[in-house]
């Protein structure tokens, strides 16, 4: 049976939810918000943010839930926006993000809420399931067999997990730098200046953690996945993007202003050039040998060239060191240093089978 959830009075919200809405199946979106009408958590706000959406259909699906929950209606401005938008008029002790194509264990609020009192931490995490169109995966945030404690042995390992694969601990589906299956206590995110950047298209909700990990003084993990994120194939994974490589370096960048004003260490600094390094296979990926792109194959390389011509890919591939993590990285940065293009095609047909054979698993 689905639980009403209540619009709470001012200043008695215990938790706001924020769910971002735009072009998401009908289906789905009332799956989200009906799983978390029917949390076990009292006392929560859920704030509908549309963000412009097109969908007539989905539109009146938002605004049926006005007698229950906190619907809002904005010009299409991006998740980051729609996210921001809910951070400013929430009401609750703690955030959380969801999206609208996510839906969330009736438990995961209360068990979360309840993980923190008496300790008042800046975050709480718990694990999820990961949905695909064949199986369910199970993804922790960090090591099941380890005790968790928040001390700055595990700030600096939480960062570099959010900045891609190292030498501690990797999630066998996804790594830490995303928004949903948390909760951001409000004053803390206030009191810090946390928002997402609208100017980011891709990878926003990394740039995100990054500051908030790096500022949160306290973390609370809940080793039990109650969030369950549908990871499709036939989505993003695999979308033609002819602007990835602008898209892409505008991340790098707020990824280089993070780590020069906090943590500017060499450790840092080579997650960062492998995160470089993997750029170079999303632009090939998802732009340059993509089967949509009408490019000859001298376009494509000349492409290519004039990308590894800029400082930024230069000095990644000059300085990258392997430091543990994953190997594919060390073997792709070879190949781009030989610049052999057959290699490097070579590459991303091993890299995608890999990617395939571990979403089949």
């Amino acid at each position: 049976m689905v639980k009403g959830c209540r619009k709470a009075k001012m200043g008695n919200v215990m938790v706001s939810v924020v769910v971002p809405v735009y072009s998401v199946p009908v289906r789905l979106f009332r799956k989200c918000i009906d799983s978390l009408k029917a949390q076990t958590q009292s006392d929560v706000e859920i704030i509908i943010v549309d963000d412009g959406s097109k969908d007539k259909e989905l539109v009146n699906a938002c605004d049926s839930y006005r007698d229950s929950c906190v619907v809002v209606h904005q010009k299409n401005g991006g998740v980051s926006v729609a996210r921001n938008h809910g951070i400013e008029i929430a009401q609750g002790k703690w955030i959380a993000f969801v999206d609208a194509d996510d839906w969330a264990e009736p438990d995961l609020l209360k068990t979360m809420v309840d993980a923190a009192h008496g300790i008042e931490p800046d975050i709480v995490v718990c694990d999820a399931y990961v949905e695909y169109a064949s199986h369910t995966a199970t993804n922790h945030f960090f090591p099941e067999s380890a005790s968790f404690q928040w001390d700055e042995d595990q700030r600096k390992k939480t960062l570099l997990q959010i900045m891609g694969h190292n030498k501690y601990y990797n999630p066998p589906e996804i790594a830490i730098g995303v928004p949903w299956a948390k909760l951001y206590r409000r004053t803390f995110l206030l009191e810090n200046n946390l928002t997402f950047m609208p100017e980011l298209r891709r990878m926003q909700d990394n740039i995100f953690n990054l500051y908030a990990f790096d500022a949160a003084e306290e973390v609370v993990y809940v080793n039990k996945p109650m969030m369950h994120y549908l990871k499709l194939e036939s989505s993003r994974s695999t979308r033609y993007s002819p602007d990835v490589v602008q898209d892409f370096e505008k991340v790098l960048d707020q990824t280089v202003i993070f780590i020069n004003a906090k943590r500017p260490t060499e450790e840092m600094r080579q997650a960062y050039y492998g995160r470089v390094i993997q750029s170079i296979h999303s632009y090939m990926k998802f732009w340059l040998y993509h089967p949509k792109n009408q490019m000859t194959s001298v376009q494509k390389r000349k492409a290519l060239k004039n990308i590894l011509k800029k400082d930024t890919y230069k000095n990644a591939l000059k300085n990258f060191k392997r430091r543990g993590g994953a190997r594919d990285v060390a073997v792709f940065a070879t190949v781009l240093r030989m610049r052999c293009f057959d290699g490097l095609l070579g590459s991303l047909i091993t890299w995608r089978a890999r990617g395939k054979q571990s979403t089949s698993a």
